[in-house]
């Protein structure tokens, strides 16, 4: 099914179901490749807006279009006063919709149901849903930080899940969830002060991805991997001498006195972009740093996505036998947005691997990322090559293996196993883990 834009809607007077709704529809639209647009009918003026540019009141959408709904659920139902907008604001001719509520940590009830009803209703096919965990919009300790990081990266996940079901799919479901008297935990408010709530995500219906569930299984960091995921800078290429020198032409055009040695950009390796504008230019405000940095990042790609950088001895040779042996080839990087794909595109390797994720893209740290990816390809069990001791937390963090480039530009003191080069990680793999 072709999707040409995809659209967030949302009814969200505390902010948190609009994060939850755009972050969704963002990343369908960019797993899509269509355009994405956002409604917004919480306040008066917006709902006037809604029905003034509307079709006898209504914005109507198609079915090569995709909705993206998103409301707060109040004691577990869908507020009294949201409904009717609902029902009177928009229209749908089997649209494919993802219906999603946010919830402060207490009941989510029959809320995610109730929603997917009321859509049903309007014409809309609500194929996927979620329940998210949100804090409390009175009592500040009820789900006090949600969502946070895990619940974003499956919820990326579960986008990202989306947007390939869309795409293998013509027909779809009338529902996300086959009970119809679903019904969710109605939890009590001393429980929880104790535990946090889940977010539970369901697709095709079927519940696909749960977020702190009690009874979430853990990686069996010991058990043979199907996939090997790979951190880029100083494991897969060095590209210090063309950083090192568009930067420096960076700072000269912008006036800047600091000049980098190659061995300088070296030990910034493995460092998200703000946190190297931070490190060298902790005087000046956040701001004019981290727009400093975007331009070296900027020129950056733009040098390595057109002459590449310097690929470790054997790559292309060790990934395509890494392929042949069974497994599965990923990338995640703490490096800005289309970083990967200029790699991917101008060493011609985008057919060896089978995903890659950024932190510039999702937020999100390198830890969750990987999980990310494992999740939205359903990748059971993996071990993570850097060449960082960050890049070892990162792994730490995803419950993985974690194996040290050696040979790259970092140091790291815990590592489950040592690479001398890259070519020799075919039968490291094998040794560690009998593979044939």
């Amino acid at each position: 099914m072709k999707i040409k834009r995809v659209y967030g809607i949302y009814f969200s007077p505390g902010g948190n179901t609009e994060e939850i709704c755009k972050r969704a529809a963002k990343e369908i639209a960019f797993r899509l490749n269509s355009g994405c647009e956002f409604i917004d009918f919480t306040l008066p003026e917006g709902r006037k807006r809604i029905s003034e540019e509307g079709v006898k009141g209504a914005r109507r959408f198609g079915a090569d279009e995709l909705a993206v709904f998103g409301v707060p659920a109040y004691e577990g139902r869908v507020p009294d006063k949201i409904l009717p907008f609902i029902r009177e604001l928009f229209s749908g001719a089997d649209t494919p919709c993802a219906a999603l509520v946010s919830y402060g940590n207490r009941s989510r009830g029959y809320s995610l149901k109730e929603l997917i009803s009321v859509l049903g209703e309007k014409g809309f096919k609500c194929f996927a849903g979620a329940s998210v965990c949100a804090s409390h919009a009175f009592p500040e300790k009820l789900g006090e930080g949600r969502p946070d990081a895990l619940d974003i990266e499956k919820l990326l996940a579960f986008s990202g899940k989306c947007a390939e079901y869309i795409e293998g799919n013509d027909a779809l479901p009338e529902s996300c969830i086959k009970d119809p008297a679903y019904l969710s935990h109605k939890a009590t408010l001393e429980k929880t002060y104790l535990r946090p709530a889940p977010s539970e995500f369901y697709l095709g219906g079927e519940l696909f991805f749960s977020a702190h569930a009690e009874d979430a299984p853990e990686i069996e960091k010991n058990a043979v991997p199907e996939a090997v995921l790979f951190d880029l800078d100083g494991t897969l290429w060095d590209p210090t001498a063309a950083v090192t020198s568009t930067w420096n032409e960076v700072f000269s055009e912008k006036g800047e006195s600091l000049r980098l040695e190659r061995d300088e950009v070296k030990a910034l390796m493995g460092m998200r972009m703000e946190e190297i504008a931070e490190k060298l230019f902790p005087e000046r405000d956040e701001e004019e740093r981290n727009s400093l940095l975007y331009e070296c990042g900027l020129r950056e790609i733009a040098y390595l996505s057109e002459r590449g950088g310097e690929l470790y001895p054997k790559l292309k040779e060790t990934l395509e036998k890494l392929r042949s042996m069974g497994l599965r080839l990923g990338i995640i990087s703490n490096c800005q947005e289309k970083y990967i794909g200029g790699f991917l595109k101008v060493h011609e390797l985008g057919y060896i691997f089978e995903d890659y994720e950024e932190s510039g893209r999702t937020g999100l740290s390198k830890g969750m990322n990987i999980r990310l990816v494992m999740d939205r390809r359903g990748m059971g069990n993996a071990v993570y090559v850097g060449d960082t001791e960050r890049d070892g937390e990162a792994a730490r963090e995803a419950g993985l293996c974690f194996i040290h480039a050696g040979y790259g530009l970092g140091r790291a003191e815990k590592a489950d196993a040592v690479l001398s080069e890259i070519a020799a990680l075919p039968d490291l793999l094998k040794h560690l883990y009998n593979i044939e």
